[in-house]
């Protein structure tokens, strides 16, 4: 009877968990969808602002004159409304439907964001890094809405990577203004510099990320994408170099058919390492 009874319990406990565990899947499943939103609206707000700030020089860009403000399709005043009316409904939705942390990490983001289009776009340093920050934020609103924990190879990861295309595009924008201007040819060979160094620092931190930060897989399998990750590295190099003038080389990543074909075996090589067991399993039946 006390081993009857001891097994029920066991049982009541275990069913509870059980049915905890699925309730929390549900609630972060259901998180999903408004968190989503809530970053579009937050990103929309910080591009209003942005534009309401930097007017007076998108107004002499050949691109940027284009814009609802710089052109004068929609004035300043109305801008930095609809932008405060965005945050706003970002800022309530999060803390309403997700979590006050969230909406903690959604202020976060705007404000710095902010700092960057008032000030900090000047500082080429100090704004590259604002811009990696914002996307290490991203990384953890995601990580938080799904409830997982965030690796610090990850965060690492994401950084440098944000801070490599980050000054990737500045040194473009510097080319295009006037590279025979006075200082600028040394500002745009520091610029690559700083690009290279940061490029390096990403292919080295992946490497170890999937040597050390690897805790699901044991035997290294995550290595067979590493030459994918080097080469599309190189391969951004060389594009960001043999087009000089192009206003905006991320673009190169969705045009250019080598790094496309590269990112679909890179994708293929995680999934394969990730589900090899499953996939084995399955051949083998």
């Amino acid at each position: 009877k006390q081993k009857t009874a001891y097994e029920i319990g066991v049982r009541l406990v275990g069913s509870e968990m059980c049915i905890r565990d699925r309730y929390n899947y549900f609630l972060t499943k259901l998180s999903l969808p408004p968190a989503f939103s809530i970053f579009c609206l937050v990103s929309s707000s910080v591009y209003c602002m942005n534009d309401a700030v930097d007017f007076k020089n998108d107004s002499r860009d050949e691109v940027n004159k284009l814009r609802p403000v710089a052109s004068g399709l929609i004035g300043r005043a109305h801008a930095v409304t609809f932008s405060i009316s965005l945050l706003l409904v970002g800022i309530v939705t999060s803390y309403i439907l997700v979590s006050p942390v969230l909406t903690g990490i959604v202020c976060t983001y705007y404000l710095m964001n902010l700092l960057y289009s008032i000030y900090f776009k000047q500082v080429i340093q100090l704004g590259a890094l604002l811009v990696s920050l914002g996307f290490v934020l991203r990384v953890y609103a995601g990580a938080f809405v799904i409830s997982v924990e965030v690796s610090s190879w990850l965060v690492l990861v994401t950084f440098f990577t944000a801070m490599f295309i980050s000054l990737m595009k500045i040194r473009q924008k510097c080319i295009l203004k006037d590279s025979n201007a006075p200082g600028n040819a040394f500002f745009i060979s520091y610029l690559s510099s700083a690009v290279n160094i940061t490029a390096g620092l990403v292919m080295v931190l992946y490497c170890l990320w999937v040597i050390l930060g690897q805790q699901l897989i044991q035997d290294q399998r995550m290595l067979i994408s590493v030459p994918f990750v080097v080469y599309g590295i190189f391969r951004i190099i060389f594009l960001m170099y043999e087009n000089q003038y192009m206003r905006d080389p991320t673009t190169l990543l969705f045009k250019d058919k080598p790094l496309l074909i590269t990112f679909g075996l890179w994708l293929a090589s995680c999934l394969v390492a990730l589900y090899f067991n499953q996939v084995i399993g399955y051949l083998t039946v």
